[in-house]
């Protein structure tokens, strides 16, 4: 008959309508989410894009600079970019310089002592070496192989005089752990002098006398010595006598106990602790002292000068600061290298052939 339908097309016409409406829902939720991934992958992207092409400017510090104080200095100062194998080599007075370029890249290495050696430690997965560089050696000499990850406040340094290096590692466990820091001294054949793991968490700073008899560290803030071949570290006064120079000297170098090298976003560590000197524009530790005013620092960029774009690292981009070079009884500066980065930098005596 006109006008009627069969029994149980109504359910099924229904039924049909609920799935086509249903898929269309399916579809809109698809279609919400997929826009609202889309927006937030376009910001971050863009954020990112914004944040490597501006970086985070550093402050600056006003001269205008005292480019006399160059004529004052006497030593070499090191520098590469981060685990480059190529370092550049600056003396002074005479500004000459030169590039050393080692067989592996450091993850750390010293300065040149006085016969022009200079020490470093590169590291290959779970491998490590301290490795030797003498001017008169046809190819470098491996004082040290260890097994395990290294830390990257790895440190090592070479003695001015005396022929010792000390190696200061801290092992890897899992995470973000570590052992506690083991100290290796050594001399220029390898063979070990002294090895103590150290009763504190982290070594911010060591420093050689200038004979090499005697080394300084700071572990964890406080101030220890040990003298090569008298037995085990000793701890020392938290204000020693400005006679131990040395002591003083690792003191005013402390400068990562509490704060990276590698810095994120605008939290940069620029005011001193109580025992630090004044020194202009300080960003990091410092690199040498050359008298008992003279000092060569990791430093601000001197306002007025560019700050190039020093690369990523982790997740934040940063501007590249400079070496400097202070007198810190007038406040007077000068700028040594004006664009470093994201590398290492030691400074240390001239050695005999150098120009």
């Amino acid at each position: 008959m006109l006008g009627t339908r069969p029994i149980g097309a109504e359910p099924k016409a229904r039924a049909m309508t609920e799935r086509v409406v249903s898929g269309r829902s399916r579809v809109r939720v698809v279609l919400l989410w997929t826009g609202v991934f889309g927006v937030l992958m376009v910001a971050t992207c863009g954020g990112c894009v914004f944040l490597l092409l501006r970086g985070d400017r550093l402050p600056t510090v006003g001269g205008p600079e005292a480019p006399a104080l160059v004529d004052r200095l006497r030593g070499t100062l090191v520098y590469n970019d981060w685990h480059d194998a190529r370092l550049e080599v600056v003396s002074f007075p005479s500004r000459a310089k030169r590039a050393v370029v080692l067989e592996r890249g450091p993850d750390a290495f010293s300065a040149f002592d006085v016969d022009g050696n200079l020490a470093y430690v590169s590291a290959a997965g779970r491998e490590h070496e301290v490795r030797l560089v003498s001017p008169n050696a046809a190819a470098e000499r491996v004082l040290l192989r260890g097994t395990g990850e290294i830390s990257t406040h790895t440190e090592i340094l070479i003695s001015p005089r005396g022929g010792r290096v000390a190696f200061v590692r801290a092992l890897h466990t899992g995470g973000f752990h570590y052992e506690n820091p083991e100290l290796f001294v050594m001399d220029l054949a390898g063979t070990t002098l002294h090895h103590e793991r150290l009763g504190a968490n982290s070594v911010s700073e060591i420093e050689w006398a200038p004979n090499g008899e005697r080394l300084t560290l700071i572990a964890d803030g406080a101030c220890s010595a040990l003298t090569i071949g008298s037995g085990p570290i000793e701890r020392l006064e938290a204000s020693p006598s400005p006679t131990d120079s040395h002591a003083v000297m690792a003191l005013e170098l402390e400068s990562a106990a509490q704060f990276s090298k590698f810095p994120l976003g605008s939290r940069f560590r620029t005011r001193p602790a109580p025992y630090e000197p004044q020194i202009p524009g300080r960003l990091f530790g410092v690199l040498g002292r050359v008298d008992e005013s003279l000092v060569v620092y990791e430093g601000l960029p001197t306002t007025g000068s560019p700050q190039p774009y020093n690369g990523a690292f982790l997740v934040w981009p940063t501007r590249a600061w400079s070496i400097k070079v202070a007198d810190m009884r007038s406040g007077a500066f000068a700028t040594l290298v004006p664009e470093f980065g994201i590398g290492r930098a030691r400074f240390g005596p001239t050695p005999a052939d150098f120009p």
